[in-house]
């Protein structure tokens, strides 16, 4: 897949962490069941153990419009764009987890030059 170069922007997830040890271990089934009622959340983003140990830091993407749990992992660069965008209803989960690489993971669809162009 063509990803766009894009400079000089920063997309930020608006998430609300939650870091609590009595959630340690458990699975995305276990966690959706969890999920308080009313809540408006279209999904759950978690850092869990593999998280912490790839290298690419890639957390676990949990849908929660979908009566079977639907999940995929997501490098965290992705997963502001995932949030941005499934937040406004621009894409739907389907174009996140079909661009998924060869290795399962979601990697920004949009390519990051962490230095803005001269003169800007």
């Amino acid at each position: 897949m063509r990803r766009a170069a894009v400079s000089a922007i920063h997309w930020a997830a608006s998430v609300e962490p939650v870091d609590d040890v009595k959630f340690e271990g458990l699975t995305a089934e276990q966690l959706v069941q969890l999920v308080p009622p009313g809540v408006d959340w279209r999904f759950l983003m978690i850092a869990d153990k593999m998280t912490m140990e790839s290298a690419e830091h890639h957390v676990l993407v949990v849908d929660l419009d979908d009566d079977d749990v639907r999940t995929f992992r997501a490098t965290p660069l992705a997963a502001a764009e995932i949030e941005n965008n499934l937040s406004i209803a621009n894409m739907d989960w389907e174009d996140f987890a079909d661009s998924a690489d060869d290795d399962g993971i979601v990697r920004p669809m949009l390519s990051y030059d962490p230095e803005p162009p001269a003169g800007d």
